[in-house]
């Protein structure tokens, strides 16, 4: 018998890999305005950080 498990090879190949360009994604800012990645990436750091209202961590780093 064998149980056959996606190793981390299979996990990295649905990613981007590291140095790629990623494809096109407009964001909204806090105030509603939209923000072209494409036009950010290599010209200052960007952080994407995702969150939900559910999530009590994510409540703690920003409260309302």
């Amino acid at each position: 018998m064998a149980l056959a498990t996606p190793g981390r090879a299979a996990a990295q190949e649905d990613g981007i890999a590291l140095g790629a360009v990623p494809e096109a994604v407009v964001l909204e800012t806090l105030d509603g305005e939209p923000v072209d990645l494409g036009e950010v990436f290599g010209t200052r750091p960007v952080l994407v950080q995702f969150w939900a209202t559910w999530c009590a961590i994510c409540q703690a780093l920003h409260p309302r």
